[in-house]
């Protein structure tokens, strides 16, 4: 393929170069498979030209290579339901964390460098539950309900909901969480913004949350450690 340049749509992509038997036993070659599940066949020893990259990558062995690499360049659309679940599925404690386990998060505003505020295709399977009942401090919240018929639960009541109805949740004020107490999935979207120093309460769990340089850390109420 020469020097043509891989296609990308993620700011991060693994590359994986497998070998690729060649015909008649001669010109080793290599396969290289994007995230995209593209096959591109190349030469060892050919020079690959990555766009924004600030440097080539020459393939020179014969045997499986991974290769990690960022892509500074930003799509103009993705297709959310195509897009990759989070890897960790909650970060509570594991005495808290088993009640998520049936939420699936997609983050969506990664792929276009979104910096001040996050956006997650979230589904929540039969029994699901979206998080804790919590409240934040400092940061808002926002939800939009594309399928399914999620139970809204606050400190002032329960309602169910259906598809096209949202709800927000400004900093400080009711805690809430979605249970999805229905025989089928619940997919909405959820936004929030990052502002920084940002606590989460947790009114019927003994369970306190402060946003730090390094994520999330949880305490007991009383600040010792799960």
């Amino acid at each position: 393929m020469g020097r043509k340049g891989l296609s990308v749509l993620c700011q991060r992509r693994s590359f994986l170069l497998l070998p690729s038997p060649s015909r008649g036993g001669t010109n080793p070659k290599l396969a290289v498979v994007d995230d995209n599940f593209k096959t591109w066949r190349v030469k060892a020893g050919t020079k690959l030209a990555m766009p924004s990259y600030s440097k080539e990558l020459e393939v020179t062995e014969f045997q499986r290579w991974e290769m990690t690499v960022k892509d500074d360049t930003k799509p103009a659309f993705i297709h959310a339901p195509s897009q990759p679940p989070r890897i960790k599925k909650s970060n509570y404690p594991p005495v808290f964390a088993e009640r998520v386990a049936k939420r699936t998060k997609r983050p969506l505003g990664d792929s276009f460098a979104l910096t001040n505020f996050g956006v997650n295709l979230t589904t929540l399977e039969p029994g699901g539950e979206s998080a804790l009942l919590h409240r934040h401090s400092r940061q808002d919240e926002f939800i939009y309900v594309l399928d399914g018929h999620p139970t809204l639960r606050t400190e002032e009541g329960e309602w169910d909901l259906s598809p096209g109805d949202c709800a927000g949740f400004p900093a400080g004020g009711s805690a809430h969480h979605l249970i999805n107490r229905t025989e089928k999935q619940a997919v909405y979207l959820e936004i929030g913004d990052r502002t920084a120093g940002d606590e989460g309460t947790y009114p019927e769990d003994d369970l306190k949350a402060v946003m730090t340089d390094d994520g999330w850390a949880f305490t007991r109420k009383d600040g010792t450690a799960y």
